[in-house]
C-alpha cells in the first residue's frame, strides 16, 4: 500500500515540475533592455514553451491610433525564431445556390441567392530572409486582428526553451500619425 501512495506522489510531483517549467518562462528576461523602447508590453505580451521546430499562433489586436513594437526573444539554445505577421481579411462572397426553373414560364424562374465568408490572409512582415530581425515597429489605420506565426527552427537535438514575445503599444500623437 505504502509503494502504491509513493508511485502516485511521484506521478503528482513530475506532473507538476512541467505545469512550473512552462510558468518559469514569464520570469525569464530574454529580451534586452535597450531592445525594449519606450512602449507598454503590459497587455498582450506572451511567454511560452517552445520545443525545436514549434509553431505558435498568437492572436492580438492592433488598435486604432496607437503605435506597437513587437519584439520576440528565445533561449540562446532554441535560436533564432521566425516571425510572421498574418492579416486576416474576411469578406462576404454572394453566390448562386440554386436555381427554380419553370418550364412553362421561364420568365418566371427563381434564383435562390446564398453568402459566405471567405478569409485571406496576407502576411505583412515576415522575417525569414534575415532571422536576426526579431523587432518590428509598425501603427493601424484601424482597429484589426492580426496573428503572430513564431517558428523555433528545427534542430539536431529536441530541445525545449523559452520564448518571449512581447507586444508594445502607446498612443500615437497627432503629429506621430503616420499610419498604415
Amino acid at each position: 500500500m505504502g509503494k502504491i501512495y509513493f508511485i502516485i506522489s511521484l506521478i503528482i510531483i513530475l506532473s507538476g515540475t512541467n505545469i512550473v517549467s512552462g510558468q518559469e518562462c514569464y520570469k525569464k528576461k530574454l529580451c534586452q533592455k535597450s531592445e525594449l523602447k519606450d512602449y507598454d508590453y503590459r497587455s498582450q505580451s506572451s511567454y511560452q514553451t517552445l520545443t525545436t521546430g514549434d509553431t505558435l499562433n498568437i492572436k492580438v489586436v492592433a488598435y486604432n491610433k496607437q503605435a506597437f513594437h513587437l519584439l520576440a526573444c528565445s533561449d540562446p539554445k532554441l535560436g533564432q525564431l521566425q516571425i510572421k505577421v498574418i492579416y486576416p481579411e474576411k469578406t462576404v462572397q454572394r453566390y448562386i445556390k440554386q436555381i427554380n426553373q419553370n418550364k412553362e414560364n421561364p420568365a418566371l424562374n427563381d434564383t435562390l441567392w446564398s453568402n459566405r465568408v471567405v478569409t485571406e490572409y496576407e502576411t505583412i512582415f515576415d522575417n525569414s530572409d534575415d532571422k536576426s530581425i526579431k523587432s518590428w515597429e509598425f501603427s493601424s489605420r484601424k482597429t484589426r486582428l492580426l496573428i503572430i506565426n513564431i517558428t523555433a527552427p528545427e534542430g539536431k537535438e529536441n530541445y525545449t526553451g523559452c520564448a518571449n514575445i512581447l507586444l508594445g503599444h502607446k498612443i500615437l500623437t497627432t503629429e506621430r500619425r503616420n499610419l498604415r
